[in-house]
């Protein structure tokens, strides 16, 4: 095994400690959530020209893809809030508009009056 090899990408851990390790060149949807994910910029041919490691361990993939899903679940959460309140404050606008439509009536009704 390749130095580069013995540690795992993410974590650094000793890839002999960190239990069985998975070659990130058969990980593409590893490497495509670490960055949206972490913000981690995984170029697997520059990063081994540099040296780095081109493996991650179990742990780490186990835990990346346990955050991948509540970084899914809070981004959607956020999404259908959105849409929620964009419903309320329309609703609301609508309520607004529909008060003043009446009120404008009774103004109207009562300046009739007055006048006759």
């Amino acid at each position: 095994m390749a130095l580069r090899d013995r540690f795992c990408r993410v974590c650094a851990a000793l890839c002999s400690k960190a239990g069985p390790v998975y070659p990130l060149s058969r990980l593409p949807a590893y490497v495509e959530k670490a960055s949206e994910c972490l913000g981690m910029q995984i170029d697997l041919e520059r990063d081994e020209a540099e040296g780095l490691p081109g493996v991650v361990c179990k742990r780490c993939c186990q835990l990346l893809h346990s955050y991948s899903d509540f970084h899914r679940r809070v981004s959607e959460g956020a999404a259908k809030l959105g849409r929620i309140l964009a419903m309320r404050k329309e609703k609301t606008l609508e309520q607004q508009q529909q008060q003043k439509q009446q009120q404008q009536q009774q103004d109207s009704g009562v300046q009739s009056l007055t006048l006759t």
